[in-house]
């Protein structure tokens, strides 16, 4: 008779732990759809377009506003790093790739003017057909990128200077 109760306890433990995995994945695998915001919609590819960045992802805490900034990125292979097309700054900053979870992959320091063929080295390498963000910052003056403190560039109309491009 002993026997037979373990067995039943064990058969609802079981069932309860199964219960709560499933129930447990099923809540991450929604919540990160969620937080990826993918909706299908085809990547434009532009040259100065700035890029919505929604309320799901990723922000530093502040921007800096400026209309004199420009980039251009074209579609690219998969692989350790991307080549920005040009980039032009009023003052020294930042250019850095991001994916569309939000994650900072990489970033490269630039000096004011326009620059052509910037290599970003990244910390995680690009996945062919998967889109990618590269967003332009002001430098708080360290000369090191930190989210935290440096400053998201963006139009005087509240646009981020930033494009979108995806990956081949």
């Amino acid at each position: 008779m002993d026997n037979d109760k373990t067995n039943t306890s064990n058969i609802i433990f079981i069932g309860i732990a199964v219960v709560v995995l499933v129930a447990g994945g099923w809540w991450l695998l929604t919540r990160d759809l969620a937080v990826d915001g993918t909706s299908g919609d085809a990547v434009e590819e532009t040259n100065t377009e700035a890029i919505d960045i929604s309320a799901e992802t990723i922000t530093p805490p502040s921007t800096t506003t400026s209309d004199g900034e420009a980039i251009s990125v074209a579609s690219q292979s998969a692989g350790a790093s991307v080549t920005i097309s040009s980039v032009t700054l009023t003052e020294m900053g930042w250019v850095a790739v991001r994916d569309d979870r939000g994650w900072t992959l990489g970033a490269a320091r630039l000096d004011a003017g326009t620059h052509e063929n910037i290599a970003v080295e990244l910390l995680r390498a690009t996945e062919s057909g998967q889109r990618y963000q590269v967003l332009l910052y002001h430098d708080d003056g360290d000369r090191e990128f930190d989210l935290k403190k440096e400053s998201l560039i963006t139009h005087s109309d509240g646009t981020v200077a930033g494009v979108m491009f995806k990956v081949q």
